[in-house]
């Protein structure tokens, strides 16, 4: 077994997680090689023909891939196929698979990307391939570290919400890291299924941080401006950005979700960053964000 962090987490794996940081924290979690028998769910199970859920178990079905079981947030058993790529095998186990284990350990998830400034965590949300990666790189070329790419894990428990730090790899497409200036062939592929990139992020913040901004990443044409949403507006943007949404009423826990996020709302953290596509705007972005956040502590 080997050891790792992510989210807050010591992590136990028999199998290789070359995306995590490796440590010897006592773990909380073990990932293991184990057979998985989807069609056993419990009476009070629910779902579809590719995941089902209780309150402490959830089975993830993948076809021609393997399956996946998640167990009280504590255990994670690894049934695959023979032949199955490793690359293509970590997408899953660190991103859904992983999902449902933060999920049942009671954090809010988001799809996004987050980056470290010193008033603490900033996410970026949007829709699949419209460049919160990206985003977020920029902010890691200007010395800022990386907290998560693509799923971060919010403790709203307290009085400040808190995210908790993932590990140092952002996904990128080639044409965005070439509009960043670097060369695509500099990170390996993910897996052969698709074109991108892992990027191994030069700086990351390993300890968990006040959350200070949800930006919506919108088309702004030529401008680039930060506008503050309303309470309804800012309600639907961490639902629409949700990692977990379909799965919410098969864990009983839609209740919970929603005063999840309604307590972000409530502290005014979510706001719409409208952007230009262009990568030369990049810079000015950054900027634009850093006197934002910076603007609530004057």
């Amino acid at each position: 077994m080997s050891g790792y962090s992510a989210y807050g987490l010591g992590i136990d794996s028999s199998l290789e997680l070359p995306e995590l940081v490796k440590t010897e924290t006592r773990p909380d979690v073990v990932i293991q090689l184990g057979p998985v028998d989807f069609s056993k769910r419990p009476q009070d199970a629910d779902g579809s023909d590719w995941v089902w859920a209780t309150r402490d178990r959830a089975c993830f079905f993948i076809e021609g891939m393997g399956r996946f079981q998640v167990d009280n947030g504590e255990r994670i058993t690894v049934d695959l196929e023979k032949g199955i790529e490793e690359g293509q095998m970590r997408i899953y186990l660190l991103g859904p698979v992983l999902s449902l284990l933060l999920h049942q350990r009671g954090y809010l998830l988001l799809h996004s990307s987050c980056i470290a400034l010193p008033e603490g965590a900033v996410a970026f949300v949007a829709r699949k391939g419209t460049g919160k990666s990206t985003v977020a790189t920029a902010f890691v070329k200007r010395g800022f570290p990386i907290v998560a790419d693509d799923l971060i894990a919010v403790d709203v428990s307290g009085q400040t919400p808190i995210v908790h730090p993932g590990f140092p790899q952002i996904k990128l497409l080639p044409d965005a890291m070439e509009g960043l200036g670097e060369d695509p062939t500099s990170a390996p592929l993910l897996n052969s299924l698709g074109p991108k990139r892992g990027r191994r992020a030069e700086k990351f913040s390993d300890c968990a941080l006040p959350l200070r901004r949800v930006y919506a990443l919108m088309e702004g044409g030529q401008r680039q401006a930060v506008e503050t949403l309303g309470g309804h507006a800012a309600f639907r943007v961490l639902c629409d950005h949700s990692y977990v949404m379909p799965l919410l009423r098969t864990t009983g826990s839609i209740a919970h979700h929603f005063e999840q996020t309604a307590s972000l709302v409530n502290q005014k953290l979510v706001r719409r960053l409208l952007r230009r596509r262009e990568h030369s705007a990049l810079h000015e972005l950054v900027n634009l964000v850093q006197d934002d956040v910076q603007g609530e502590k004057q």
